[in-house]
């Protein structure tokens, strides 16, 4: 309803990317995987990381890592901003209540 050939927005769209193993310098897919899927891991997060969620152009825009660890890697990343984040909260929180306890 709505989306067809003529229509040129979507409330949801997703996307599958598959990358082929072996790579170059492997026999095949199961040589060393998990060695070939961390080079396919920092590849994809070094090469997109950048434009799809720190310099991201819209907050409408919500990118979704899958595979190869990548969900790992992004939460590593905006966990430890939000760590910061709270224990600054938790603190001003501590001072406020220090102060007006007394």
């Amino acid at each position: 309803s709505g989306f067809g050939s003529g229509v040129y927005g979507s409330a949801a769209l997703r996307s599958t990317f598959y990358f082929a193993l072996p790579l170059r310098g492997y026999d095949n897919a199961t040589d060393r995987r998990s060695e070939q899927s961390a080079k396919v891991r920092d590849f994809i997060w070094d090469a997109y990381s950048r434009y799809l969620i720190e310099d991201a152009p819209t907050t409408d825009l919500a990118v979704w890592f899958t595979g190869y660890g990548l969900e790992a890697k992004y939460l590593e990343s905006t966990a430890s901003a939000n760590l910061w984040l709270a224990f600054g909260v938790a603190v001003l929180c501590w001072l406020y209540l220090q102060i007006h306890l007394q």
